[in-house]
């Protein structure tokens, strides 16, 4: 009996390893032979809206799923001074199925190394609207425009940041939802939009349970300059927090509520 259960085991997993090359075989095939990188681009290019380019390392990847991964992710226009991001390293999963029906599903994209430049996002940013970006990691799920889209992403272990947003091109403002963030000093949840116009603004309207502004406050030396590369910041936050309780200065406020920057509501419609 145990030789009869064991040989069933074997043999079970020898099928599923054969199902997986097979499957990486043909993946792998399919998307030589219909040129993937030139596939990617054009899939991704309409999604987003701009011009996307894969210049480097371009592989196929079996684990932890099936889809390509490489090196040079660019986003925008051709040219150094078009770039609005440009990631060091990028991996995609794709659904396996419908690949093998010669349709491209892009389920995940996660990208590290990346670099962003939101002065070139509108046309009238060319003129002082600060430094470049940096993120250590971005993860997408299911990107497409105007629709919910799952996301995370972490600056240098300063802040990372989890939930959902929904990408509108024709008011040029990226909406925010389920946000969570957390840093060295608390977590806050809540939600809020960002307008890629000018200036760029960023509007949040979050909640917390305990917050230590102290702690908050030293991190921020180090977020400014990753943020600003020095040619004057036309970058307008606007914050309404709740907190249950806040810590700052050796003191503690129970209740608190705190507004930064000119009130302001994101805007509606689709």
């Amino acid at each position: 009996m145990k030789f009869l259960q064991r040989h069933k085991w074997l043999s079970l997993s020898a099928t599923l390893i054969l199902l997986l090359l097979a499957a990486f075989w043909l993946a792998d095939t399919w998307l030589e032979s219909s040129g993937g990188r030139e596939m990617l681009e054009q899939n991704l290019s309409s999604r987003i809206g701009v011009p996307v380019r894969l210049q480097g390392e371009f592989d196929l990847a079996l684990w932890p799923s099936i889809g390509v991964s490489g090196t040079e992710l660019v986003i925008g226009d051709p040219g150094p001074d078009s770039e609005l991001i440009r990631s060091g390293e990028y991996a995609f999963a794709v659904a396996l199925l419908p690949l093998l029906e010669k349709q491209l599903v892009i389920e995940r994209v996660e990208v590290r190394g990346s670099t962003i430049y939101p002065d070139r996002f509108y046309g009238v940013l060319k003129s002082g609207a600060g430094g470049p970006i940096h993120l250590d990691s971005l993860m997408i799920s299911d990107f497409t425009v105007n629709q919910e889209t799952p996301f995370a992403f972490e600056i240098d272990e300063l802040l990372s940041v989890a939930g959902s947003f929904r990408w509108n091109p024709s008011q040029f403002v990226i909406f925010f939802s389920d946000l969570n963030l957390v840093t060295a000093g608390g977590e806050a949840v809540g939600q809020g939009c960002l307008r890629l116009q000018t200036p760029i603004s960023l509007q949040l309207d979050l909640e917390a349970e305990l917050l230590d502004l102290d702690m908050i406050r030293d991190s921020l030396p180090q977020m400014g300059e990753m943020a600003d590369g020095g040619d004057g910041q036309s970058f307008d936050a606007r914050i309404h927090l709740r907190a249950g309780e806040l810590k700052a200065a050796g003191a503690v406020a129970r209740g608190a509520v705190i507004r930064f920057g000119i009130p302001g509501d994101c805007p509606t419609g689709n």
